[in-house]
């Protein structure tokens, strides 16, 4: 299976047990984790932009 089919099947189910909770993600962490799904940030990176949000390859 392909590394994207497996980042957004792994989001999946991450925003599908978070549903209708305070831990559903905010506009800004779904778009990081868009991001992740695309391949363009690691989970270390979007970790990282969550503690941080300053670097360069936080900014959307």
């Amino acid at each position: 299976m392909h590394s994207a089919t497996l980042r957004r099947k792994a989001v999946a189910f991450g925003l599908n047990l978070t549903k209708n909770t305070p831990l559903a993600p905010a506009y800004y962490e779904k778009q990081l984790l868009a991001r992740y799904i695309q391949g363009t940030l690691t989970l270390d990176q979007v970790l990282d932009c969550l503690d941080n949000p300053v670097p360069a390859n936080c900014q959307a």
